[in-house]
């Protein structure tokens, strides 16, 4: 699964994360995604990460990177450390990253930008796909109001 390149999965559905990539989105991505895609919640996915000596080693994953220009975001390397509930009434969970190209800061990140390794990436692609395209017609229903 490795080898798949997740943005040119997402570009195959015409989703793309380049700059300007939400400037005609009003409303949050992240509102949009299903959880039926994913095949573990996010403490399940944490989980993996214990050992039977009750140990933790962080997961391995890639996960979209936005940087402080305008030039989108990029896929980088991560390791996943923890999940922190965002406590905004609807249950919101991101996941704690570190970059493994630069500082040793944790970042939370949503679930829509971060395919972990041995995650089936076609599906990841399927599930990112989906919250565009419900993005997309939440908004045109709202412009015909």
């Amino acid at each position: 699964f490795e080898s798949l390149d997740v943005e040119g999965l997402l570009l195959e559905r015409n989703c793309t994360f380049q700059p300007n990539w939400d400037k005609e989105n009003w409303l949050q991505l992240d509102d949009f995604d299903n959880t039926e895609f994913d095949i573990r919640t996010p403490e399940q996915w944490i989980g993996l990460g214990y050992q039977s000596d009750g140990n933790f080693l962080p997961l391995q994953a890639k996960a979209l990177r936005f940087g402080d220009d305008v030039k989108g975001g990029t896929w980088e390397d991560c390791t996943v450390e923890r999940v922190k509930d965002l406590a905004d009434g609807k249950g919101t969970k991101h996941f704690l990253v570190r970059w493994s190209s630069k500082d040793a800061q944790l970042e939370p990140v949503s679930r829509l930008r971060i395919i972990f390794h041995g995650e089936d990436p076609e599906v990841f692609a399927d599930r990112v796909a989906f919250a565009f395209e419900t993005l997309r017609k939440a908004q045109a229903r709202i412009r015909l109001n």
